[in-house]
């Protein structure tokens, strides 16, 4: 019998989620992503790509909080590679608004190409989102599609008139 010292279990990665996401929401980021990458190699060891996609859709909204949207947006398509389109399609609807959100927030070099992705998966989440069955997440995606759309139509290339040389 060995007298070295026994090491307690560590915590299952969906508490080590928990604990990740109670601290974004208190806004202790540094805290969150400590926590976050910590469940993440438990996540990771266990196989389990559902909390896996989890962990970074938490991941993701911790970076939206603190305006790091090119890195939540990576974290958003992370986390969509993931998921089953049939088997997990309401996680992906919000994801896909989620993306579209932070895309719209994004005020940049290239913003039309994010104003451009944000029309294009917020359509995805409102193939899930309807109005019967999920009336408020078919109008927060409806609302921010609406929004996508008008800053589309006035785009400079929207406004712009092409005269072809005869």
């Amino acid at each position: 019998m060995s007298d070295a010292p026994v090491k307690p279990p560590a915590a299952p990665p969906a508490a080590i989620k928990a604990k990740a996401d109670e601290a974004r929401r208190a806004g202790k980021h540094a805290e969150a992503e400590r926590l976050y990458k910590l469940a993440m190699i438990g996540a990771a060891d266990a196989g389990d790509k559902v909390l896996l996609a989890g962990i970074l859709t938490g991941m993701g909204h911790s970076l939206a909080d603190r305006k790091e949207l090119k890195k939540a947006v990576q974290a958003y398509e992370d986390a969509l590679a993931l998921l089953d389109e049939k088997e997990h399609a309401r996680e992906r609807a919000v994801l896909h608004f989620n993306l579209g959100s932070v895309c719209l927030d994004w005020f940049g070099d290239d913003r039309w190409t994010w104003v451009l992705m944000a029309g294009d998966v917020l359509k995805r989440a409102l193939k899930f989102f309807n109005e019967k069955d999920h009336p408020a997440e078919f109008k927060a995606a409806s609302q921010l599609l609406l929004r996508a759309e008008d800053e589309i139509s006035r785009a400079p290339l929207a406004t712009t008139t092409i005269v072809l040389d005869e």
